[in-house]
């Protein structure tokens, strides 16, 4: 699925900090000068990065391409969200970067071993 600009900007992505594990939603139409935790503010973008470009192919929060798909609550009739293998941040019902058809534990821990992951767990070390 091709996503032009306004696709991408009414796109909800739901997050759970890594710092103080708060349920984070953003939806990317909506001006923010930075995503950050609603609790104890971890910043997780800056306003430096342009969220449009990004999504496409790649995690607005951590920058990795990694993505499987899930059905809230099991249930495909809810439809499917992509979710990054790294951050966890899930995609509302939106097909990113030709997600895993479900969660590989094999995937995942591949995944933590990249540097994507390790600039990601760096991140959260300096929040902490």
């Amino acid at each position: 699925m091709e996503m032009d600009n306004k696709e991408v900007l009414s796109i909800k992505v739901i997050i759970d900090c890594p710092v103080c594990s708060t349920q984070n939603r953003f939806l990317l139409e909506d001006n923010h000068d930075r995503f950050a935790c609603e609790d104890c503010g971890f910043c997780f973008l800056d306003e430096s990065k342009n969220n449009a470009d990004i999504v496409k192919d790649r995690c607005l929060f951590c920058g990795s391409k990694t993505f499987y798909y899930e059905a809230p609550f099991s249930l495909s009739i809810l439809g499917y969200d992509s979710v990054c293998y790294v951050c966890g941040a899930r995609y509302k019902d939106i097909k990113i970067n030709e997600p895993d058809r479900r969660y590989s534990e094999q995937t995942y821990q591949d995944m933590c071993k990249t540097k994507i992951s390790l600039q990601w767990q760096e991140r959260i070390k300096e929040a902490q």
